[in-house]
């Protein structure tokens, strides 16, 4: 994960990347999270759960390091 995460600032530093990725990341990231949590906590309370596809669509889009 520190490594992805230099490899988008040092894109960000060379111009590779624009500086919107940084935050978009971030965003993603933190929803990432929250999914996979309330998904954690539906499954201990015997809830409706997220469906898998979508959690896998947040870790494809970039969202693996908060998964």
């Amino acid at each position: 994960m520190l490594v992805w995460t230099g490899l988008l600032i040092g894109g960000v530093m060379l111009g590779r990347l624009s500086w919107l990725f940084l935050p978009g990341a971030f965003v993603l990231n933190v929803l990432t999270f929250c999914a996979y949590w309330q998904d954690k906590h539906a499954a201990t309370q015997g809830q409706w759960r997220i469906p898998e596809n979508t959690l896998h669509g947040f870790g494809l889009l970039g969202g693996w390091p908060g998964a």
